[in-house]
């Protein structure tokens, strides 16, 4: 597991080491595993791309794709932390055939939850069950007050002798559903209710986007001056409806700081929060899970720019 604390984008991948691949956030990833190759064919020649290491964090898929434009690139690979799993593909003749776009944004195909507590186990060699090595922060495991070395002896009526056994059976429950777990602590056995919590699962790829953004429009200001004011003219919420995890993205602003802001219909603030806005655009991932089902109201302001999308949490 390696921590990385910059953005990263990459091409081609077949690596133990871990990444993140959109300039979104700059913040502390841990990540647990990788894999990511690439087939590139131009004309006769047939290349296999493989990347280890640092060189690997300083790729950039999307000017790769600029780069080639008449090879036939295809790319598959995922990436997983404790708080997602990323499928990443790409296939160039999926492209239009008439396109003669070099510029490429990564596109947000599908976006699930899947169930997870946040635990890994190993397995004992002279006693049953299977010891607990790492409680991942913030997860479920972790709220319910599982400790470094406890011995998970059972998950409802399913034993556990290895850490395989207890992702197979959470993988088996709903999110949110309660796990009653057997452990022994200093000696004793206790029981510990888990909830099924969840990371994210998201599949993306890459598209041509040479359509224009930003529309300015010229405002005549004192003394002469013009001021150039950009409109956003997309902005996007995936997917809608949704379970309550969904992705806010939005192109065409200025660099700097702008802010989001959801609110339920009756106006109650839900988030009100500055992001920072990276060349024009900015995307997150939106976690409202535990908010009541119903639509809602996604605001992205920037100065004199606003943008409202409507998002269905069901």
């Amino acid at each position: 597991m390696r921590l990385i604390n910059r953005p990263l984008l990459t091409l081609a991948v077949a690596l133990s080491l871990g990444w993140a691949i959109q300039a979104q956030a700059q913040q502390n990833v841990q990540l647990r595993s990788s894999n990511l190759s690439i087939l590139n064919v131009d004309g006769e020649e047939q290349k296999s791309i493989m990347l280890r290491g640092d060189q690997v964090l300083d790729f950039d898929v999307a000017a790769y794709l600029a780069e080639n434009p008449d090879a036939k690139i295809d790319l598959s690979g995922r990436y997983s932390t404790d708080q997602e799993i990323v499928v990443m593909e790409f296939n160039s003749a999926d492209l239009s055939t008439d396109n003669t776009c070099t510029d490429y944004c990564e596109k947000v195909v599908s976006i699930e939850k899947l169930p997870y507590i946040g635990l890994r186990l190993e397995r004992l060699e002279n006693a049953s069950g299977a010891i607990v090595k790492e409680v991942i922060a913030g997860g479920t495991a972790e709220q319910a007050g599982i400790e470094l070395g406890d011995i998970v002896i059972q998950a409802d009526q399913e034993s556990i002798g290895t850490g395989c056994d207890m992702v197979k059976y959470v993988k088996m429950n709903e999110v949110g559903q309660k796990m009653t777990t057997r452990i022994i602590r200093d000696g004793k056995e206790q029981v510990v209710i888990i909830p099924t919590g969840f990371r994210t699962k998201k599949t993306i790829t890459w598209e041509a986007c040479c359509e224009p953004k930003v529309a300015a429009v010229a405002k005549s200001g004192e003394a002469g001056n013009t001021v150039n004011q950009s409109l956003v003219s997309v902005v996007e919420v995936f997917p809608n409806p949704s379970e309550g995890i969904f992705q806010v993205t939005a192109e065409g602003l200025q660099d700097g700081m702008a802010e989001l802001l959801i609110t339920d219909i009756a106006g109650r603030q839900v988030i009100r929060k500055q992001v920072n806005v990276a060349n024009g655009s900015y995307t997150e991932n939106i976690n409202m899970s535990k908010e009541a089902v119903g639509m809602y109201i996604v605001n992205v302001n920037q100065g004199e720019v606003k943008k409202t999308v409507k998002v269905l949490v069901k």
